[in-house]
């Protein structure tokens, strides 16, 4: 009896393992997929916050952070601190880097947005997204976590997948692409 609960236990083990690496597989795939995928922001169907709304016809490289909801108000104070830290290094790369915000929300994420501006003097491009526009268009957001950071060019094609605050590697990887790019 011992023997068949030992192969029990051992054939349970490698399903389990088996199972992990086919998930490994199927993210690699997805991230391929990711990355193959021009990303539409469609930022003209979401409400702006902030000053200068043309900005887009000015820029090279758009970072982009995707928030599902504004869940943590001092998370999100101690990430603009370090966001403004590493759009000023990219902006010695190039000028024309930008960091994007865009966040699901409604109208009290617009009000809390432009206080969070006010009392902090530094909020990137920020859009609320109040209809879903950018995850209807880019189903990959639900999916994972891991898409909700990335770096896109004029054509929306994605450059650099990771958050370069989270991430120092991510920050190195992204600024060397600034540097080859340039």
């Amino acid at each position: 009896m011992d023997i068949l609960k030992n192969r029990y236990n051992i054939f349970c083990i490698l399903i389990v393992v088996m199972k992990s690496m086919c998930s490994c597989n199927s993210q690699d795939e997805q991230i391929k997929q990711f990355i193959s995928t021009p990303i539409n922001l469609q930022v003209n169907k979401m409400i702006f916050v902030g000053e200068d709304s043309n900005w887009l016809d000015k820029t090279n490289y758009i970072h982009v952070l995707y928030f599902d909801s504004l869940r943590c108000s001092s998370c999100l104070s101690n990430k603009l601190v370090r966001l403004h830290e590493f759009e000023n290094k990219a902006k010695e790369i190039d000028s024309l880097y930008n960091i994007c915000i865009v966040v699901s929300g409604n109208r009290s994420t617009i009000k809390y947005l432009k206080r969070v501006k006010y009392y902090s003097k530094y909020l990137p491009i920020t859009y609320v997204d109040t209809a879903d526009v950018f995850s209807k268009n880019n189903p990959m957001f639900i999916k994972s976590s891991l898409y909700e950071s990335f770096m896109i060019d004029k054509q929306g094609n994605v450059k650099v997948l990771g958050n370069p605050i989270s991430n120092a590697k991510i920050g190195d990887l992204l600024l060397s692409v600034l540097k080859e790019h340039k």
